[in-house]
């Protein structure tokens, strides 16, 4: 996962929401499920790339629509189902609940074992001289 192995979920959660103050939206998107591993980016604009993806370990569940907008204002996570307690590592790996909170007001719920996160920019087309924290997409063609 890419955040610090020592930050607790809530922490994480907290952090998030506090990545993007200045913006109006964000546009949420299913990324990748690979297995029991789940990715959901989101950014400003999706048509060119993400700059945000959280990445959620041993999913068990997940319940809404494949994409959607929030408003960073208003928070765009929380835990839920009475995982709010959780305060350590989750060392025991239960499933901790999450609920994307978004503008239709639908729900959106993942329940994992981990989440972690990274604010690379990830773009969706070639693109040459990239910086540190910038890559391309891995299903953009190379050639």
């Amino acid at each position: 996962m890419t955040t610090e192995a020592r930050k607790t979920p809530v922490e994480i959660v907290n952090e998030i929401n506090s990545l993007f103050p200045s913006s109006l939206w964000l546009d949420f998107s299913l990324f990748k499920y690979e297995r029991d591993r789940l990715t959901v980016c989101a950014s400003e604009d999706l048509c060119y790339y993400h700059s945000l993806e959280i990445h959620f370990k041993d999913v068990s569940y997940f319940q809404g629509p494949t994409d959607w907008h929030g408003t960073p204002e208003r928070g765009l996570l929380k835990i839920v189902g009475g995982s709010d307690s959780v305060s350590d590592n989750n060392q025991d790996a239960r499933p901790i609940g999450f609920s994307f909170i978004n503008d239709d007001d639908a729900e959106i719920t993942v329940f994992a074992s981990e989440i972690a996160f990274n604010t690379d920019t990830v773009f969706y087309y070639k693109r040459e001289h990239l910086k540190p924290g910038e890559r391309i997409a891995d299903w953009v063609c190379r050639k």
